[in-house]
């Protein structure tokens, strides 16, 4: 059992909180929220969302899943983007999910898209960072979730910056579109739009943590 009870952790979401892996450097482990459960978020829904299996909601375990089958499915110029997942251990603070911790070559953990922004605005290097995303997210565009900017993470590596989308996978389709090109073209679309109005937002100060 790995030990994380009185951790700092380094970054949370709305059921997760992230840990540096006291052990394995490189590595970052993602644990429930005492209070987000996936006990607690199945008993908060209505009929029928209420009999799904538990670990319908469990976050770790579909997003070691989905990473698999992103690795397994999609380009290099997707992967580059996508952190590796390493499975499932278990924690103190409950089940964990391993996955690719995300760091500037100075050893540091990388920097949120959206603090980045915030403090630093749209300059050279993050608009040529969003630009190759965009270029490379073009060459098959995975059902992920919205393209939020604080699920993105801004590595530095000399001058040049890169993202990486480190939470909002989404699961794994259930069934393949009839028109896939069409059906791409117009999920990519959607997807982009959406993340430059997030990015838009942060740049003037609204409110951007928008589901």
């Amino acid at each position: 059992m790995l030990l994380l009870e009185g951790r700092k952790p380094i970054g949370f979401g709305g059921n997760r909180l992230c840990f540096r892996h006291p052990f394995v450097p490189g590595i970052c482990v993602k644990v429930d929220r005492p209070d987000r459960t996936p006990k607690l978020r199945r008993a908060s829904k209505a009929f029928p969302k209420n009999f799904l299996p538990v670990t319908h909601y469990d976050e770790n375990v579909v997003e070691a899943r989905t990473l698999d089958y992103l690795h397994r499915a999609f380009p290099a110029p997707i992967r580059a983007h996508i952190p590796k997942s390493f499975g499932l251990l278990i924690t103190d603070l409950g089940t964990g999910h391993l996955i690719e911790l995300v760091s500037d070559e100075s050893g540091e953990v990388s920097e949120n898209l959206e603090a980045y922004i915030s403090g630093n605005g749209v300059d050279e290097a993050i608009s040529a960072a969003i630009e190759e995303f965009k270029r490379n997210w073009s060459e098959r565009t995975p059902r992920t979730r919205n393209l939020l900017p604080h699920n993105f993470v801004v590595q530095r590596r000399g001058h040049k910056l890169k993202l990486w989308l480190i939470d909002g996978f989404g699961r794994i389709p259930r069934t393949v579109a009839l028109d896939l090109e069409v059906a791409r073209k117009r999920l990519l679309n959607r997807r982009i739009a959406y993340f430059e109005d997030r990015i838009n937002r942060i740049q003037h100060g609204q409110r951007s943590r928008i589901q």
